[in-house]
């Protein structure tokens, strides 16, 4: 991907000494600092209970208060080494054209999308038009009057997005500058693009119409960490009036943190960053679906070095639960990806994507 146009890099910043245990460091002040606790696999554990194979089917079960499906092989015809994006729309609507989008990198470094009508029954993979390429994982959001965003980290390492209204014509690939070596994060109202720079502090650039942009600028509350981020953006009411961002600290722990985000303006922090209850622990990127009347919310991660699949719910922020494994043994080596396929008051189930440690897709639902 040739850079075409966008804004200067992001500035190169001294990682704070202070903050080197993670996200953590100030604003989480008195959290223990063990290892890993309930429902988690210590490294040791998880080398030898858990061998590397593909991620395996088995039947529906209950977790986080939810029923699950247990896993499926979907969307056949990809194989990848990076997470997948993932949106959809409520029932009865669309996203660009169709109710489920999910997009995945290609082993050749190009971007595909495949589309659904139900999750479970998918049209084929096509590459996203513009000939983008990437190594990470693609990112989906909403944007500015329904559009479509999509989201890759290019080859040059900078920052570069796609759009489209319809689901067939693409405005093509441009850049917005930046440098980093994670996958960025795209949160609505309006465009916000969060990333880890690359000193893993954390930046947001900000527009309403994808063309003018705030540029660059530091996310407030000391924050760092080295993978994507992700967002709810459906318990605002719950938080006060906020979005809430999830972040992996560079101790592994898991934050959040409300943010106020005001279209075209860079987000402030509203809270602090505090860490997920249960000592959790995980070496990929966090993924969060909103759901329940846009109370509710279930976060999931990988365990830290080990390739099982965990869940825990918000009842409102902060009120977490335990953590607990989804159900259907599935096993995974990257980030999961989670939607809702909601009605207008935020209820049907939730859609989780995994990739399976063969470099498949797979899903499991919840109601």
């Amino acid at each position: 991907m040739s850079r075409t146009s966008g804004q200067a890099p992001l500035p190169a910043l001294t990682r704070r000494t202070v903050l080197a245990a993670g996200l953590g460091g100030l604003a989480a002040a008195g959290v223990a600092t063990g290892v890993a606790t309930a429902g988690w696999a210590a490294p040791a554990a998880a080398a030898t209970a858990r061998p590397r194979g593909r991620l395996r089917l088995s039947g529906a079960g209950s977790a986080a208060g939810m029923n699950w499906t247990g896993w499926t092989r979907i969307a056949p015809g990809m194989v990848t080494s990076n997470a997948m994006a993932c949106i959809a729309g409520v029932f009865g609507s669309s996203v660009a054209g169709f109710p489920v989008w999910l997009f995945a990198t290609g082993q050749d470094n190009k971007i595909y999308a495949n589309t659904s009508g139900d999750g479970q029954n998918w049209a084929g993979w096509h590459e996203v038009p513009g000939g983008g390429q990437t190594m990470m994982a693609p990112t989906a959001g909403f944007g500015p009057n329904g559009a479509l965003v999509l989201s890759v980290t290019g080859l040059d390492n900078s920052i570069w997005l796609n759009s489209t209204t319809d689901g067939v014509n693409w405005t093509g690939w441009f850049s917005i500058g930046g440098q980093t070596f994670t996958s960025p994060l795209l949160a609505e109202p309006g465009v916000h693009v969060y990333v880890p720079g690359t000193v893993d502090e954390i930046f947001v650039n900000s527009t309403t119409d994808l063309q003018n942009f705030t540029g660059w600028n530091v996310v407030p509350g000391n924050g760092l960490s080295d993978v994507a981020l992700c967002l709810d953006g459906f318990n605002f009411a719950a938080a006060g009036g906020a979005d809430v961002l999830f972040a992996k600290g560079l101790d592994n722990r898991i934050y959040y943190n409300p943010v106020d985000v005001t279209p075209g303006v860079s987000p402030s922090i509203v809270g602090k960053w505090t860490e997920v209850p249960g000592g959790g622990l995980t070496d990929s990127a966090p993924a969060v679906a909103g759901f329940s009347d846009y109370i509710d919310a279930l976060l999931f991660v990988k365990g830290f070095q080990d390739q099982r699949i965990f869940v825990n719910r918000a009842d409102g922020y902060p009120n977490f639960g335990d953590w607990e494994e989804v159900p259907g043994g599935g096993l995974t080596d990257v980030s999961l990806c989670a939607t809702g396929f909601f009605n207008d008051f935020g209820e049907g189930p939730i859609l989780l994507f995994a990739v399976g440690t063969d470099g498949t897709p797979f899903l499991n639902m919840a109601t």
